[in-house]
């Protein structure tokens, strides 16, 4: 990272991204992992985050997995 002078004031390392990944997905903090099974179909994921949302229980991030099953579809909720 530079300054508004052109002077170096930090290094960007893999270390310091994952640490800052760390932190903003509170993997700190304890929970649980969550995979749902579904068809893959357009508006499957919103239908699983608006019954999430619905419920009050708080998530930090989606992942979907297009190719977990023929025809099917993995989501990381």
């Amino acid at each position: 990272m530079v300054n508004p002078y052109k002077t170096m004031i930090r290094i960007i390392t893999v270390r310091y991204v994952l640490r800052a990944l760390r932190e903003v997905m509170s993997l700190k903090e304890p929970g649980i992992l969550l995979c749902v099974l579904t068809e893959a179909r357009p508006g499957k994921m919103k239908r699983l985050i608006d019954a999430i949302n619905d419920e009050g229980i708080l998530f930090v991030s989606v992942l979907a997995v297009r190719s977990w099953e023929k025809g099917k579809k993995a989501f990381f909720p």
